[in-house]
């Protein structure tokens, strides 16, 4: 599913396990264009991670609208970001970064055993999404959800 530019979400069956994907990809040989493989910058949620991203993609969008009002110079009092648990230390933050609105799907971690338990530290793995790539990605996740369901089902994707 194409979101914008080189930003695309799939939907695999890998050693075993359904995962949805949103991912920055590239193509390796420029004369070869229909060649695409996924880059560093993404993130690989579970079906729950997924379903749970799907049930608060309305939050997500009003947040997002929120943050770009706030991305205006004196429009207003600072934006706070706005944190949705997916699960398993992965969330998606509607943050300001590098001054424009983006939806952050990320994994988090614990910094030590012997640390705050409630402190969490973003990790390497995620994707920064541009509101354009956020409308794209809501406006996909019936579609998303559709064939998600059929490879879990192992349904052929035509009776989708």
């Amino acid at each position: 599913f194409p979101l914008a530019g080189n930003v695309f979400a799939t939907v695999a069956r890998f050693k075993g396990r359904v995962l949805v994907s949103v991912r920055r990809f590239y193509q390796p040989h420029a004369e070869q264009e229909d060649v695409w493989k996924g880059g560093r910058q993404g993130l690989t949620l579970t079906p729950d991670q997924w379903l749970a991203l799907h049930r608060n993609m309305g939050n997500v969008s009003s947040a997002l609208l929120s943050c770009a009002f706030a991305t205006i110079p004196d429009y207003g009092p600072p934006f706070t970001p706005h944190r949705i648990d997916l699960g398993n230390l992965r969330y998606a933050t509607v943050e300001v970064f590098r001054g424009e609105a983006v939806v952050a799907l990320r994994e988090f971690y614990k910094p030590r055993p012997d640390a705050d338990p409630d402190r969490i530290l973003p990790g390497k793995k995620g994707i920064n999404l541009a509101c354009e790539h956020w409308a794209a990605l809501e406006s996909q996740a019936d579609n998303i959800e559709a064939v998600l369901q059929a490879v879990i089902d192992k349904k052929p994707l035509d009776v989708v």
